[in-house]
C-alpha cells in the first residue's frame, strides 16, 4: 500500500518538481539523489517498487541523509519538505527522541521542514508527531492501509506546501473571564488572563468543508484550536462585559516572505456570565467546536476513571455524552460528529467488557483458624 501511495503521489507532481529517495534500515541508503518528477518517472518507479522492509529503523541516520539532500538542491522560491514515512520505532544508531527533536528543528531553520507518516500501529507516535510540530510540518497517522494511498492523492496538493510560516497567536480574554486552557496544540503557552502558541506551519485541509462526506480510509479534516474559557463568579468593576477577548495573529507569506498580521475583538451579545440555557454560537462551525470540545473533555475523564479503576462511573460519563450527541446530531447532521460518536460506542464497549471480566473480591474467611 506505500508504494502505491507513492506512485500515485508522483502523478500529483508537476514538471520541475525535484524528488530524492532515501531508505533506512541498520544505516540510510540514497536509492535516488535528485530527480525530475516527470523527466525521471521511469527511475522513480523502479526505485519505489523496489522497496523492501528490512530489519533494524536507524531513524536518525535516515532523516539526517534525507534533510541532506533536501538542503543541498533548495533554492530560493521553491519549497524543501522532507516527506517521513515510517511503521516501528528506532532502533539503531542515536535512539534519543530529543536528538531526533533537535535534528528537525534546526533544519525547519534552514527552510527545510518535514511532514511524518506513521503506518500501522506499531510506530512511535510521540516523536512522529513531535518531529512534525517543530518541523513545520503535518503528522499523518495511518492505521487503514487504504489511508495510505488516499493520503498520497487527496494530500499531496496541500501538505506540500504551507500557507503559513513563523505563526504567532496570541489570546487576551475580557475582564470578565477567564482562560481555563486550550486544545489542539502542544505549544500552548500562558496563564489565566492570556495565552499564546508559536506554529512553524500551516497548511490547508484536505476537506474544505465540515459537510464533506466521509469515505474509506482516514477522515483528514483539518485541525483547529479551541479554548476554554469561564466567567467569572464576581462581575462587579468588569467594564465591558460583552468583550471575550482578542485574538491577534502574525505569519509569514511563504511565497513573498512578507510579514502580516491580523487582530479581531471578540464581542458576545450577552454578558459573562449570562449565556442562555441553549448557548450562543456565531455560527455552525462554532457550535461544532463546542460540542468537539465536550467530546474530548469527555474521553479525558472517561480515560482517566478507568485507569484509576472506576470503570462504573466513566461507563456513566460517556452514556450521557453519548445521549447529548445524538441529540445535537438530529438537529445538526454533521459527519464528523458522527464519527466522533462511533468512537464513543467503541471506547464504551471496551470498558463494558473491562468490567465484566473483572473478578468479585473474595470475601474475607470468617473463620481463619478453623
Amino acid at each position: 500500500a506505500v508504494r502505491r501511495g507513492l506512485l500515485r503521489m508522483l502523478d500529483a507532481l508537476q514538471p520541475g518538481d525535484r524528488v530524492a529517495l532515501v531508505t533506512y534500515a541498520d544505516q540510510a541508503a540514497v536509492a535516488i539523489a535528485e530527480a525530475d518528477a516527470v523527466e525521471d518517472r521511469e527511475a522513480l518507479e523502479a526505485a519505489i517498487e523496489g522497496l523492501l522492509a528490512r530489519g533494524a529503523t536507524n531513524l536518525y541516520d535516515g532523516l539526517y541523509t534525507a534533510f541532506g539532500l533536501a538542503e543541498r538542491w533548495r533554492t530560493p522560491g521553491r519549497q524543501s519538505r522532507v516527506v517521513l514515512l515510517s511503521d516501528g520505532v528506532a532502533t539503531a544508531g542515536l535512539e534519543q527522541p530529543a536528538r531526533l527533536k533537535a535534528l528537525a528543528e534546526a533544519y525547519a531553520r534552514l527552510g527545510v521542514g518535514i511532514t511524518t507518516i506513521g503506518v500501522g500501529t506499531d510506530f512511535d507516535v510521540d516523536t512522529m508527531r513531535e518531529l512534525s510540530e517543530v518541523g513545520a510540518g503535518n503528522f499523518y497517522f495511518l492505521d487503514d492501509p487504504a489511508a495510505v494511498e488516499e493520503v498520497f492523492v487527496d494530500e499531496v496538493a496541500t501538505f506540500l506546501v504551507p500557507v503559513a510560516l513563523d505563526v504567532e497567536i496570541d489570546v487576551q480574554v475580557g475582564q470578565g473571564y477567564l482562560l481555563r486552557g486550550a486544545y489542539g496544540t502542544n505549544a500552548w503557552e500562558g496563564g489565566l488572563r492570556a495565552g499564546r502558541a508559536d506554529i512553524p506551519s500551516l497548511f490547508l485541509a484536505g476537506r474544505q468543508q465540515a459537510a464533506a462526506p466521509i469515505e474509506d480510509g482516514r477522515r483528514g479534516g483539518g485541525g483547529g484550536i479551541i479554548v476554554e474559557l469561564m466567567p467569572l463568579r464576581d462581575q462587579s468593576g468588569v467594564r465591558e462585559r460583552e468583550l471575550v477577548g482578542t485574538v491577534s495573529m502574525t505569519w509569514t507569506d511563504p511565497m513573498t516572505g512578507d510579514r502580516l498580521e491580523q487582530s479581531t475583538r471578540i464581542i458576545s451579545p450577552h454578558a459573562a456570565g449570562e449565556l442562555p440555557e441553549q448557548g450562543f454560537f456565531t455560527n455552525a462551525t462554532v457550535e461544532k467546536g463546542f460540542v468537539m470540545l465536550n467530546l474530548l473533555v469527555g474521553f479525558q475523564l472517561a480515560s482517566q476513571l478507568a485507569y484509576d479503576a472506576d470503570v462504573g462511573t466513566a461507563i456513566g460519563v460517556l452514556d450521557a455524552l453519548r445521549m447529548e450527541v445524538r441529540r445535537w446530531l438530529q438537529g445538526n447532521p454533521d459527519p464528523d460528529i458522527e464519527d466522533d460518536l462511533r468512537y464513543v460506542d467503541l471506547f464504551i464497549s471496551v470498558l463494558q467488557r473491562q468490567q465484566s471480566q473483572t473478578p468479585v473480591s473474595r470475601p474475607p474467611e470468617p473463620w481463619p483458624v478453623d
